[in-house]
C-alpha cells in the first residue's frame, strides 16, 4: 500500500480545507485515506486489529482523532478498507498466475491463491481471523461487487475447465475456495504438523472440483 506523508496539522478532510485554503480534491482525500490505511495496516499486522485503538491510528497517521473519524467511521470501517486492499493484492497475484499459465490455468490460480496467504500469514490472519468482527461486517465485504468479482474469477476458470450447469459451477466454486482457504488456514496456524507439500494439497482439491 503506497503511502503519502502528511504533516499533523495539514490533513485533507471531507468537510473541506483548513482556514484560508481551497477545498481538498477527491484525489487528495483518497490519498489521505490511503495514508491512514497504510499506517493502520502496519499497526494491525503487528499488534492485531483488536489491540489497536482509533486514537493510536490517528497518532501514527499524524492527525487528530476528529480528522480520522472524518475519513473512517470506526475501526470496522478501516478493517473493511484493509480487507479490500489485501484481497485486491491477492487477486492480482492469482490473475498473474492464471494469465501466464501454459497448462491448467485453474490449477495455477489455485496454487497462487494458497501461495499468497502462506507467504503472508499476517494478512491471512487479518482477513480471516480478526477478533471482534461482526457478521454484518463480513457480509458487507463479501457482498461487495469487487470482492464477488475476485471469486468469480475462479468460477470462470472452473466453467472453462469442465462443462457443467451454472448450479454445479457455483457449488464447485464455493467448495474449491473453501478448500483453498482451509489449506491456507492449516498451513498458517498448524505449522508443526507434517503436512504434504502445499502444491500437492492444492492439486487434490482442484482435481476434486473438476472431476466429471
Amino acid at each position: 500500500m503506497s503511502d503519502t506523508r502528511y504533516e499533523k496539522n495539514d490533513p485533507p478532510t471531507r468537510q473541506g480545507a483548513l482556514p484560508g485554503r481551497p477545498p481538498r480534491s477527491d484525489h487528495e482525500i483518497e490519498a489521505f485515506r490511503t495514508h491512514i490505511g497504510a499506517q493502520a495496516l502496519e499497526l494491525y499486522l503487528r499488534k492485531g486489529a483488536e489491540a489497536v485503538s482509533m486514537r493510536e491510528i490517528a497518532r501514527t497517521a499524524g492527525c487528530s482523532p476528529a480528522t480520522l473519524y472524518a475519513h473512517f467511521s470506526g475501526k470496522a470501517d478501516i478493517l473493511l478498507y484493509l480487507w479490500a486492499f489485501v484481497l485486491d493484492e491477492m487477486i492480482a497475484t492469482v490473475e498473474a498466475a492464471a494469465s501466464s499459465a501454459e497448462g491448467n490455468a485453474l490449477s495455477e490460480a489455485s496454487q497462487a491463491f494458497v501461495g499468497y496467504w502462506t507467504a503472508h500469514p499476517e494478512r491471512f490472519r487479518l482477513v480471516f481471523m480478526s477478533a471482534g468482527v461482526a457478521r454484518a461486517d463480513v457480509s458487507t465485504i463479501m457482498s461487495d461487487p469487487r470482492t464477488k468479482g475476485h471469486f468469480d474469477r475462479f468460477r470462470d476458470l472452473l466453467a472453462r475447465a469442465v462443462p457443467m450447469t451454472q448450479t454445479e459451477v457455483r457449488a464447485r466454486t464455493d467448495t474449491l475456495i473453501a478448500g483453498l482457504i482451509g489449506v491456507s488456514l492449516c498451513r498458517v496456524t498448524i505449522k508443526d504438523h507434517d503436512w504434504p507439500a502445499a502444491a500437492e494439497m492444492v492439486e487434490q482439491i482442484v482435481r476434486g472440483a473438476t472431476v466429471r
